[in-house]
């Protein structure tokens, strides 16, 4: 064999640990730089993460969605994957912010690694490396975590299943289908497009088998949520916990529609600084991530219309992929653009990365076609990195990070603050933002619930009190219905609930069982910060007995 041949076998042997190498490298890299940007205001989580932490601590004290709790949205199927992952590193990490971060953003990095390994499969490893680190610099929220992990371990079944159709495979897509399901019934839903479209391409030239297959993918997926829909349907029905699902989607989307974003040049004076304002990287991403799945797909089908054949399965999977993507697109890309992008960052990673390879891959046309469609591609690829940078600042995180200089000290200090989160915060800031949860905590006892008629839900996190009447948070319009105000109010009948914490009555006055029950039950004794510049009513129970020990007076239990 001549020296060239054999040094071209070593390296196909060798590609898969490089492969696996690389995307070690990337994992560890992306989890310090995600970590080591933690602390701060909240621990440096966003206020919308506790919504889920507080429905985590439910689970880790032992309650369940539906049978519990019932605003739990597109994750009441048990067990719900979200709360549950969260519930146990709480139980085996430690009761503090630093457990769920080692959980979510170890997420986040696995997904990263996993879009490395996905992109490999049809683009060269450094083109793969260099997409999912983009990937990952657009810094998707952390509480998305679950987005991040499904949508990319889906892109890389995707893309096995496109190189190599087997049995073992289909199996795996069923399997995959649940445990997005499990996490969030909607990913369900992007991962059955995906692997249905991948089930087509790859069996384009028997329909039968194709048929065939899409059937027992189908099947299989079916049985293994039959636990989890028989305890949908004992708790709550499924018509209508769909139907709920549905009607609380339909009104976040119209809470979150937006129009076409559209990029300004006020002040725009030069190249670089036309990517300053966030009103033009945003744009530009928004309309990238519109155009990469669909030049996936007429790159798939222009490729396929030429050759009709597709061995390596590289067709295939653009083709899924960007079918999957389009999907996505239009459901993940809405208002507050900033903190969307990176949820559907990974599958578009891997797409970029074919189409880099494609691109930048030698092949039958003119040296001038080639340089054309090369630069072209690069343009692109230096857009998108300009508009990341950017827009995610991504300079200052690194800066912040002290990754680049001294990560090993920024690590320890972020993870002692982090474990000393929620209590030390609560202390430390008793008399301005955390007043109300401070007053929760040294006023209620461990066995009483809190009710707060409005959207606070870290003020159970850093109260350490579980919700109560299933409810963590009481929203105009969303579970309106009479029957879920009923239910809240059996409750608050059943449960210990001492304290309510309430925005003005104007604002729930689309629940009126629930403002009479409040009226006839609980009488207002003054208000208490939330924030720096918010309070809520404090609504004390009238039949409670209470020293008047807690902030200017207002009544304490514990």
């Amino acid at each position: 064999m001549p020296e060239a041949d054999r040094t071209s076998v070593r390296l196909r042997r060798a590609r898969p640990w490089i492969v696996l190498i690389v995307a070690t490298l990337l994992f560890v890299l992306v989890a310090l730089y995600r970590f080591d940007a933690l602390g701060g205001a909240f621990g440096g989580f966003d206020n919308d993460h506790f919504l889920h932490f507080a429905y985590a601590k439910q689970v880790q004290a032992g309650e369940q969605p539906l049978r519990d709790f019932q605003d739990a949205g597109l994750q009441g199927a048990r067990p719900s994957l979200t709360y549950e992952l969260s519930a146990a590193a709480q139980r085996y990490f430690g009761n503090n912010l630093r457990s769920e971060a080692w959980l979510t953003v170890g997420g986040v990095a696995l997904g990263a690694a996993v879009t490395v390994v996905a992109a490999s499969q049809i683009a060269p490893w450094p083109l793969a490396l260099l997409m999912a680190l983009l990937s990952a610099l657009i810094s998707p929220k952390l509480y998305g975590y679950p987005k991040v992990l499904v949508l990319s371990v889906a892109s890389l079944v995707i893309v096995r299943y496109a190189a190599r159709p087997s049995w073992t495979y289909l199996v795996v897509m069923s399997a995959w289908t649940a445990i997005a399901f499990l996490f969030r019934h909607d990913y369900a839903v992007y991962c059955g497009v995906g692997f249905g479209a991948v089930i087509a391409a790859s069996h384009w030239t028997s329909w039968r088998e194709g048929a065939r297959r899409a059937v027992v993918y189908g099947v299989v997926t079916v049985a293994l949520l039959a636990p989890s829909m028989l305890w949908v349907y004992e708790y709550r029905g499924l018509a209508e916990y769909f139907r709920n699902g549905l009607a609380m989607s339909r009104r976040e989307g119209l809470r979150t529609d937006m129009d076409w974003p559209r990029p300004t040049l006020q002040g725009v004076s030069s190249v670089s600084s036309a990517f300053e304002p966030e009103q033009n990287t945003e744009a530009g991403l928004y309309y990238l991530f519109l155009a990469m799945p669909l030049a996936a797909i007429v790159v798939a089908w222009s490729r396929w219309r030429r050759h009709h054949l597709d061995p390596d399965g590289h067709v295939a999977a653009l083709l899924s992929l960007g079918i999957m993507t389009a999907l996505l697109s239009h459901y993940f890309l809405r208002g507050s653009l900033e903190g969307r992008f990176g949820d559907m960052a990974a599958p578009v990673a891997v797409i970029g990365a074919g189409l880099l390879g494609i691109s930048l891959a030698r092949g039958a046309s003119s040296i001038g076609r080639r340089t054309l469609r090369a630069s072209a591609a690069l343009a692109v690829l230096a857009f998108a990195a300009a508009c990341i940078w950017s827009l995610q600042q991504v300079g200052a995180e690194l800066r912040t990070t002290r990754l680049l200089q001294s990560p090993g000290d920024q690590t320890r200090r972020i993870s002692e603050e982090l474990a000393s989160l929620p209590v030390a915060l609560r202390e430390s800031q008793a008399t301005t933002r955390m007043e109300a949860a401070d007053y929760l905590h040294r006023c209620t006892r461990p066995t009483d619930r809190v009710f707060v008629v409005g959207y606070e839900p870290e003020l159970f996190v850093f109260a350490e009190r579980l919700f109560a009447a299933g409810r963590a948070t009481v929203i105009p319009e969303f579970y309106a219905d009479e029957r879920y105000s009923r239910e809240a109010i059996a409750g608050l009948e059943s449960q210990s609930v001492p304290i309510v914490l309430a925005e003005p009555e104007t604002f729930y006055a689309t629940f009126p069982a629930l403002l009479a029950y409040l009226r006839t039950r609980y009488a207002e004794h003054g208000t208490v910060r939330v924030n720096e510049v918010g309070s809520l009513r404090v609504l004390v129970r009238k039949d409670a007995s209470g020293r008047p020990t807690g902030p200017r007076g207002l009544p304490c239990f514990g």
